[in-house]
C-alpha cells in the first residue's frame, strides 16, 4: 500500500493523526511483516482510491442515513452488560439529523433517547466511554456517539474521508491503513466497525478483527456489519469480502482459536500523538492479554440506502471475556 500522503503541515491543519507516520518515527515498520496475512496492495489502494475520488458524492449519500435500528442493538447490550437494563428503544426520530442531535435539537419525541444520554452520562461517571469508530467514512456514527457522551476515536484509511469526519464532528481522525493501525491492549469499551472490515482480503481481516478485539476492556461490544454472502468480489474498483451466518462465526472461531501474540502486536506502536520515541511498552505484547471472543447477535438487514434496494447485510455484536471465562457478563 502506498505511504500515507500526509504531511506533517496537514496533520496539524486537519487535526488528523496517522499512526503509520508516528510508526516511522520511532522506527517500526508501516505494515506487519510477521503476519500470515499477504495484502494485496494493488487492490487495497484501488479501494482507498476509490473512497478518496468520491468521497464528496459518498458522504452525501451516507452521512443522513437511518441507522437507528442499529444503534439501538448496540446501545441495548452495551448498556445492558454494563447493569442497566433498557427496554426496546426508538431512535429514528433523534437520528434523522445527526448535525442537530449533536447540537442537542432534540425533539421531544425523542425521549427515548434523552433516557439513553441519561443512563450514559451516569456510566461515564463511573468509568470511561471510549468507543473506537473503525471506518468512520462521512463521520455519521461518529457525531451520533459523540452526542450521546462517547469518547470517540473515528479511524479511516481514506484521506478525504478521515476530513470529511472532522469537518463534521470537529473530532481529531486517526488516518491509517487497516493493517497499520495498532490500538492499545483495552482501549476501548466500545468498538463500531460498519462496513469497513469487509474491504480487506480474509487473511487480512482475520488479523485486523482479533487487533481490534484484543483492543476491547472485558466484557467490550463490538458492533460488525458485512454484505451477505460469501467469497470475495470487486465492485466499482472495491474490495469486498462477504459473510454469512457461517462465515462469520467460523472467522471468531478461527481467532479464538489461533490468535498470538506476535500476529497482533508485532512491530506495534500506540496510537497516539505522542508516540514520536523509541518507547514501546505500551505494546500489545502480552498473549494473556487476549480475550475470548463471543456473537451475541446476528441479524440480517436490507440497506439503509434509498439507491441500494436489494442488498442485504449481516449484522453482529461481538462480546469479549477472560480467556478461561467465555461468558457474557
Amino acid at each position: 500500500m502506498k505511504s500515507n500522503p500526509l504531511a506533517s503541515n496537514n496533520i496539524a491543519h486537519t487535526h488528523l493523526v496517522s499512526p503509520a507516520l508516528a510508526s516511522t518515527a520511532s522506527g517500526a515498520s508501516n505494515l506487519d511483516s510477521s503476519t500470515e496475512a499477504s495484502l494485496n496492495r494493488a487492490q487495497a489502494q484501488a479501494t482507498l482510491d476509490y473512497y478518496n475520488e468520491n468521497a464528496t458524492t459518498f458522504c452525501q449519500n451516507t452521512v443522513n442515513a437511518d441507522m437507528s435500528a442499529h444503534y439501538e442493538h448496540f446501545l441495548r447490550y452495551f448498556l445492558k452488560t454494563n447493569n442497566m437494563p433498557l427496554s426496546l428503544v426508538a431512535l429514528k426520530n433523534s437520528q434523522e439529523n445527526p448535525r442537530s442531535l449533536a447540537r442537542g435539537a432534540c425533539s421531544e419525541a425523542s425521549s427515548e433517547t434523552l433516557f439513553i444520554k441519561k443512563n450514559l452520562s451516569s456510566l461515564s461517571t463511573q468509568s470511561k466511554l471510549r468507543l473506537l469508530d473503525f471506518g468512520c467514512g462521512s463521520g455519521r456514527d461518529s457525531l451520533f456517539f459523540k452526542s450521546l457522551g462517547f469518547t470517540v476515536t473515528p479511524v479511516d484509511g481514506s484521506v478525504a474521508m478521515a476530513q470529511a469526519t472532522h469537518e463534521l464532528t470537529g473530532l481529531e481522525v486517526i488516518c491509517s491503513d487497516f493493517l497499520s493501525f495498532y490500538p492499545q491492549t483495552h482501549s476501548f469499551e466500545a468498538i463500531w466497525a460498519c462496513a469497513s472490515l469487509l474491504h480487506l482480503d480474509y487473511p487480512s481481516l482475520k488479523i485486523v478483527l482479533a487487533r481490534l478485539l484484543n483492543s476491547l476492556v472485558l466484557g467490550g461490544t463490538m458492533y460488525v456489519s458485512f454484505k451477505y454472502g460469501s467469497g470475495t468480489a470487486v465492485r466499482n474498483g472495491r474490495l469486498f469480502t462477504n459473510l454469512d451466518e457461517v462465515g462469520l462465526t467460523s472467522l471468531i472461531t478461527l481467532i479464538n482459536n489461533s490468535v498470538s501474540s506476535n500476529a497482533l502486536n508485532s512491530k506495534s506502536a500506540p496510537i497516539s500523538k505522542q508516540t514520536t520515541s523509541n518507547d514501546h511498552t505500551n505494546k500489545n505484547t502480552n498473549e494473556d492479554a487476549f480475550k475470548k471472543a463471543r456473537i451475541v447477535e446476528m441479524w440480517t438487514t436490507g440497506d439503509v440506502r434509498a439507491d441500494h434496494q436489494g442488498e442485504q447485510w449481516l449484522n453482529a455484536i461481538i462480546t469479549t471475556a477472560d480467556k478461561d471465562n467465555d461468558e457474557a457478563k
